[in-house]
């Protein structure tokens, strides 16, 4: 018994739901994956909050979603958001950015190239 419901009971509720397609994994990993990125959280974040849901790595390449995110991108959309246009005046400055990156969750390789592409950018 969970909770007061018989764990029988709602195994077969839950595969009925499945066979009736209203409930799909892809399709929460899916909207999880969005609901992220819509946050400005990275990949390390969003693979580690769904592993807290009880999501493997092995669903995440199924997914045209995560497949099709520029990782780069989305850190200097989040830099911009958080910090303005213009590029850090610092080393301080940059080492703050990079840290708000980092414990949003985006890779080092992935911190580095953002500021990379920005620099170069604004040099153009």
């Amino acid at each position: 018994m969970m909770r007061g419901f018989c764990v029988e009971k709602i195994a077969k509720v839950l595969d009925e739901l499945e066979a009736k397609r209203l409930l799909s994994e892809s399709r929460f990993v899916e909207s999880f994956i969005r609901a992220g990125l819509s946050k400005g959280q990275g990949p390390i974040k969003i693979q580690y909050d769904l592993r807290q849901k009880g999501i493997g790595e092995d669903a995440l390449p199924k997914i045209p979603e995560w497949v099709s995110v520029d990782w780069v991108l989305c850190a200097q959309r989040v830099l911009k958001k958080r910090f303005g246009e213009s590029l850090p005046q610092s080393f301080t400055d940059k080492q703050k950015q990079m840290r708000f990156l980092q414990q949003r969750g985006f890779t080092q390789s992935q911190i580095q190239q953002a500021f990379s592409d920005e620099e170069r950018n604004r040099k153009d």
